[in-house]
């Protein structure tokens, strides 16, 4: 290995420390709250050196966004690999896929409900960043679509179901629900003696029932 190459690794190494340092951080205080002081402290590095590595926090957090979004994507495509199951019943599996990573990864979850709630297409700065982001949510969003067309193909799945409207619309359902367990959860439950999860099955077979012939 030469020495460029193994610059790169070093760099490569730094740079994943520092972005480990804002997911801990994370985990303590609100994103509009952290600062750079913050991350340095959990990535044990000195201001100086994130700044050598990264122009500001915000490169850093959306450096995790992508980071969380490319483990999503692999998270929901091994849960379906290889599976004999219809097209609709992925479909499924991939709504309680998306909602189990949620619970395990919770700070992930309030990732993407920070990314929902802000205008992205604004922040002109990163949009490298943002361009790349969302090259790695189009990948759940394609895998959605891939289940629908098995399922229309499988017959499980009405043949005139519009694949890109009932994508677009059953991961926003997806969203919603995850957004309101963040903020409700316990309301739900203490209120109406509902948990999550029965609300998610409900909800995910809400979806499937408007999908069957």
């Amino acid at each position: 290995m030469g020495i460029k190459e193994r610059n790169k690794q070093w760099t490569n190494f730094k740079r994943n420390e520092i972005i480990d340092g804002m997911e801990k951080a994370l985990l303590s205080k609100n994103y509009d709250h952290l600062t750079i002081d913050d991350v340095a402290q959990k990535a044990e590095y000195s201001k100086k050196t994130i700044y050598s590595y990264f122009k500001s926090k915000d490169e850093i957090y959306w450096e995790l966004l992508i980071r969380k979004f490319e483990l999503l994507f692999d998270t929901l495509q091994s849960a379906i690999e290889g599976s004999p199951k219809k097209g609709i019943e992925k479909i499924g599996i991939l709504g309680t896929t998306y909602y189990r990573f949620a619970k395990e990864f919770p700070e992930y979850m309030q990732a993407i409900i920070n990314y929902e709630a802000q205008n992205a297409d604004e922040d002109h700065e990163h949009n490298k960043l943002i361009e790349r982001f969302n090259t790695e949510t189009e990948k759940s969003f394609l895998l959605l679509e891939k289940m629908i067309q098995e399922g229309i193909d499988d017959q499980s799945i009405s043949a005139g179901t519009d694949i890109v409207g009932t994508a677009i619309l059953f991961w926003s359902n997806m969203n919603g629900f995850f957004m309101l367990a963040s903020k409700k959860g316990e309301y739900i439950k203490n209120t109406y003696g509902k948990t999550l999860d029965e609300l998610l099955e409900q909800n995910i077979e809400m979806l499937l029932r408007s999908l069957r012939p």
